[in-house]
């Protein structure tokens, strides 16, 4: 096996067991409370991102917190919470924000817990 399939498999196993334990775990079985916020826009109105910290489960709670709430600042709609497996979270931003966050998502980093911005999208397993 290629070492980036080795990656691909745990890494997939990673997010099913959080989603998992997200949906276990919480109080309205798996909804977010903003998804009824995030209903109401039309879904091509909105570009999703999966933001995790670097240092993982050693990032605090208050700086998660911190960089959701300027995210949130943008118009932008947490839809989860990652604390398993990895630290981060989901986003949706309305279009029309997309450019703005983009450019300010780096002026959001803790120089001691930095984290990772990416386009949520589909992965495959050939």
């Amino acid at each position: 096996m290629r070492p980036y399939t080795i990656f691909s498999i745990i890494f997939i196993f990673a997010i099913a067991t959080a989603s998992y334990y997200y949906v276990a775990t919480s109080k309205d079985g798996g909804v977010a409370e903003d998804a009824v916020s995030v209903a109401a826009t039309d879904a091509s109105d909105l570009k999703s991102y999966i933001v995790t910290f670097k240092k993982g489960k050693g990032t605090p709670e208050k700086v998660v917190q911190a960089a959701m709430d300027k995210i949130k600042a943008l118009g932008g709609h947490v839809t989860h919470e990652y604390d398993t497996v990895l630290k981060g979270f989901a986003v949706t931003i309305p279009a029309t924000v997309v450019s703005a966050f983009e450019s300010r998502v780096e002026s959001f980093q803790n120089a001691d817990f930095p984290f990772v911005v990416e386009e949520d999208r589909s992965v495959n397993i050939n």
